[in-house]
């Protein structure tokens, strides 16, 4: 398994979470400290729904996987986060983000905000490479992954924008809180060449961007 697939590994499962590599990494589960083990009630003096975007990776030695040109996944999903907040924003929805630059936003004090705050979602964007010994010019799909019934069901609103995208499971670090509704959407392949040119494409990332915001605003009107 090469170094960036293992440093993008512990980046959404923890360090702690992938001693053995060949693990089943669900098999392992950390909960969220700070967390409840409710869903969370939104504060009577909010106006509007507060939703948390978070750019995976991040910072100097944080880049996630590298992409067909060269260019790494962090800065990727920088991009895509911050025109999903611009959307959802527009829409009347307060978006707060985990990270608006290059920076290093260690793994489990991501949610932490949004708990505190008891935000309405939390919606980590990603962009994939595939697994070692694949041929990543063979390899291209979206998936929006969730823990619990809480987060699948805003997954499943997501995907449908996204379409054609798949809802699947996984125990993300980011994903397993039973208290806020949690989701990781993997946009594209950047190891792939037209998912890498269409990541950092300006127009096909607002395609995105909308598509994604959209699905979250679906899912809150359908949780008013």
């Amino acid at each position: 398994m090469s170094g960036l697939i293992v440093l993008a590994m512990m980046s959404l499962f923890g360090p702690d979470e992938i001693e053995n590599t060949n693990a089943v990494p669900e098999r392992v589960y950390t909960k969220l400290a700070y967390a409840a083990d409710t869903p969370a009630t939104r504060p009577a003096d909010r106006v509007s729904p507060l939703v948390f975007i978070d750019p995976g990776h991040g910072g100097k030695k944080n880049h996630g996987c590298r992409g067909y040109d060269g260019r790494f996944e962090s800065e990727a999903n920088l991009l895509l986060a911050l025109a999903v907040r611009d959307e959802l924003v527009k829409a009347g929805v307060e978006a707060m983000m985990t990270r608006e630059d290059d920076s290093d936003v260690p793994l489990y004090e991501r949610p932490r905000r949004a708990h505190e705050l008891k935000a309405d979602a939390f919606v980590s964007i990603h962009h994939n490479a595939p697994a070692a010994g694949k041929d990543p010019l063979a390899v291209r799909y979206r998936a929006v992954y969730s823990w619990n019934d809480l987060g699948q069901r805003l997954a499943e609103a997501i995907a449908a924008r996204l379409a054609p995208c798949d809802s699947l499971h996984a125990n993300f670090a980011v994903t397993r809180s039973p208290e806020i509704p949690s989701v990781l959407v993997e946009a594209d392949f950047l190891t792939h060449p037209d998912g890498c040119r269409e990541a950092f494409d300006p127009a096909c990332r607002a395609q995105i961007a909308r598509a994604i915001a959209q699905g979250i605003l679906d899912w809150l009107a359908a949780n008013r």
